[in-house]
């Protein structure tokens, strides 16, 4: 029976069609199981990148535990700042949006105006019916850029959206990023056993090497990856304050 499978297995028609199969209902695996997937992936990320702060309290001598409920306490700050200032970005932009037409008009009648004013300028004979075509065809442009303007403006102004969906999507979000803050919880607190019980996948020989090489990684992806996490927040804090 062996030998007859290896003989089959040595088809290299076989062999592109299983692996196609294979690579086929992974994908559907992977596309049926990526809502669960993308929180458990959340959830790591959150643990990956708050670790470097309960490492920094362990050596205050802290618990991990206090340690993990401190860097969640700060977590909790941070989400409820940046719910307050998205609210009040949402709210300047819906504000910019419904005064906006008002704050155009001064302009919108200068343009308006425009050719009338060129007209008072001396302007040899010559020139006239070159000059009054092209204001012909600067005012046909002129009308159709207002026109296509206050449509824009309007569908902004009058775009309600679906709210039923609006907050289903909302209460689907909120529901996600608090599984994934949760797991993200228990990956924090367990994840110097989950690192090691990861590295005991590879043979033994090979540990200390992959030990290295994920120490290095840490180090430059990681750092990277938190500095401008950090950047950012500096950032959105300067401009929010």
């Amino acid at each position: 029976m062996r030998e007859a499978f290896t003989r089959v297995w040595e088809n290299p028609y076989v062999r592109v069609l299983v692996y196609l199969l294979f690579f086929f209902l992974l994908y559907r695996f992977l596309l049926r199981a990526w809502p669960a997937l993308s929180i458990l992936l959340t959830a790591f990320a959150i643990a990956y990148l708050t670790h470097p702060l309960v490492r920094f309290f362990e050596g205050k001598r802290l618990p991990r535990l206090l340690g993990v409920v401190l860097v969640y306490l700060g977590l909790g700050l941070f989400l409820g700042l940046a719910s307050f200032l998205t609210a009040q970005t949402v709210l300047e932009l819906s504000r910019l949006a419904q005064e906006l037409p008002g704050l155009l008009d001064p302009f919108l009648s200068w343009l308006l105006d425009l050719p009338n004013r060129v007209r008072t300028i001396p302007i040899p004979e010559t020139l006239r019916p070159v000059l009054a075509e092209a204001s012909r065809n600067f005012q046909g442009l002129l009308q159709g850029f207002l026109e296509t303007l206050v449509r824009w403006l309007q569908g902004l102004l009058s775009q309600g959206g679906n709210l039923l969906g609006f907050f289903t999507s909302l209460l689907g979000g909120i529901f996600q990023l608090l599984t994934a803050l949760t797991l993200s919880i228990y990956f924090l607190y367990d994840l110097p056993r989950l690192a090691q019980a990861a590295l005991r996948v590879f043979p033994e020989p090979y540990q200390p090497l992959v030990a290295e090489l994920a120490h290095k990684l840490d180090q430059s992806v990681g750092g990277y990856v938190r500095g401008q996490l950090l950047v950012a927040f500096l950032v959105g804090l300067m401009v929010g304050v």
